[in-house]
């Protein structure tokens, strides 16, 4: 006879770095997102929050941001179109380029991070009551050297 169960081996496990990465920064984009709500909400879309989150650590082109977040390059132009729209950023040709653009914050852009900046706080808060400040710290400094050397 045999016994079924709901535990069923996963290769490779489901606890590597990317996997648990990939699941602190989805529950981290839920709570902002709620957070964002709650605070009079805005009516830019999650995934172009996303997006935004990442030209704002650095200018990005179009195919930078569709490898980034593992979406079509359609899906990419769409987001950064609607972020024109907002007026949130730029999104001009590279120098010495009549073909790639570059997407980056403008002043708008940045007054918007700005603002629910307390959002991104409040996350980190609630980080450091499940692990302690000092971890939370531990965390950010071996973060802070893995996004610099790997």
């Amino acid at each position: 006879m045999t016994t079924m169960t709901d535990e069923k081996e996963i290769d490779p496990p489901l606890n590597t770095i990317r996997g648990l990465m990939q699941d602190v920064t989805e529950r981290m984009d839920e709570i902002s997102d709620q957070l964002r709500q709650a605070q009079g909400g805005t009516d830019i879309r999650p995934s172009d929050i996303r997006t935004l989150i990442l030209i704002v650590r650095k200018p990005r082109t179009l195919n930078d941001l569709s490898q980034a977040q593992g979406i079509s390059r359609q899906a990419a132009h769409s987001s950064i179109k609607r972020l024109l729209e907002h007026g949130l950023i730029d999104f001009e040709f590279l120098e010495g380029s009549k073909r790639d653009k570059v997407a980056s914050m403008n002043e708008a852009g940045y007054a918007l991070r700005a603002k629910y900046r307390n959002s991104f706080e409040a996350v980190e808060t609630q980080i450091a009551g499940l692990i302690g400040a000092k971890e939370l710290e531990q965390l950010r400094s071996l973060l802070t050297v893995i996004a610099a050397k790997l």
